[in-house]
């Protein structure tokens, strides 16, 4: 696994959250409002029951990874060295 791989746990909840989010910022209205606390909730609650499931199906190994990898947002500093190997590895330059 990679270290770009290991940077999140849940990269799929961090970026409906930052959808949600810039949804709510374009267009809020009442049920965007309502509706956005209860779809991150949502999303939490299903990162955690996947956590369950992986430390039921992997063990010791996936509470190892879980030590080493923050859940939903990546750690102070790694967001350049992140950036640098996404772009590494697409081939893209800036």
């Amino acid at each position: 696994m990679s270290t770009s791989q290991l940077a999140l746990t849940h990269r799929a909840t961090l970026m409906e959250t930052a959808k949600e989010t810039g949804q709510l910022i374009h267009w809020p209205t009442i049920p965007t409002l309502a509706l956005f606390p209860l779809i991150v909730w949502a999303y939490v609650r299903l990162a955690r029951k996947e956590e369950a499931q992986m430390v039921e199906r992997f063990g010791d190994e996936y509470l190892a990874y879980g030590r080493q990898v923050p859940r939903f947002v990546p750690r102070r500093g790694e967001w350049r060295r992140l950036l640098e190997e996404t772009r590494t590895s697409t081939g893209d330059r800036p």
